[in-house]
């Protein structure tokens, strides 16, 4: 019996590593540590957490299933990149998403919800690529696109805007290497308007996914060759 109970106190403790480990590994993502193309090393992962392979892999094929990692042509993982016509659908994707939230937005909880983002300016990239920089940048434009979502008061709409951020992660590190003005675009679509705040945003947040829609092909290469030497 003895023996019986500490089995299961061990089965018990598993989920709460399993936890630790996507959660680590998901932060790792984020934060832009494993170069695009490269196999990722999940050992790292087993000495850091004393952990077997096991839940390590469990863990990395959650991130399979949210396509942010992908097996690697010589086992193991690494990050997922979309094909370009799977990137340019989902460019189309989160505008049309944003689009429909903003829709759903009373036009003075738009005015709330952007002024904290007004008041901190982006400045701008110079043609000399700062990856601090570059994070910065893009982790903005995540937190703006789903303060959007949250002001719908339809946590769904964050859910998947989220979802569509954590997927764009590494495409919109490339776009602050192609576009020199990144952050100047990011200050733009949330420029202060008196005046039908709705429309404004809305028209800037077409621009700014028909930007990108049109440059699928160069965010991509830029987004494959982050891994090479």
């Amino acid at each position: 019996m003895a023996a019986d109970h500490g089995q299961r106190g061990v089965t018990m403790a598993q989920p709460g590593l399993q936890e630790k480990l996507y959660h680590a590994l998901r932060d790792d993502f984020l934060a832009g540590a494993f170069p695009a193309g490269t196999k990722i090393n999940l050992r790292r992962y087993t000495r850091r957490y004393s952990a077997s392979m096991t839940p390590v892999r469990e863990a990395a094929f959650r991130l399979v299933g949210e396509q942010l990692f992908e097996p690697h042509p010589q086992s193991g993982f690494r990050i997922y990149l979309p094909a370009a016509a799977e990137l340019h659908a989902l460019y189309a994707w989160n505008g049309q998403h944003l689009l429909a939230a903003l829709h759903g937005t009373h036009p003075s909880v738009l005015h709330d919800i952007l002024r904290p983002f007004r008041a901190q300016k982006s400045g701008d990239v110079q043609s000399c690529y700062d990856d601090t920089v570059g994070l910065g940048l893009v982790t903005r434009a995540g937190e703006l696109f789903r303060a959007i979502g949250m002001a719908t008061g339809n946590k769904e709409y964050a859910l998947r805007i989220e979802a569509a951020n954590h997927r764009l992660h590494y495409l919109r590190l490339a776009e602050t290497r192609l576009f020199k003005d990144y952050a100047r675009e990011l200050d733009r679509l949330v420029k202060g308007d008196n005046n039908d705040v709705e429309n404004n945003v809305r028209r800037r947040i077409l621009t700014y996914h028909r930007r990108r829609i049109e440059q699928v092909g160069p965010i991509l290469q830029l987004a494959q060759s982050s891994g090479q030497p």
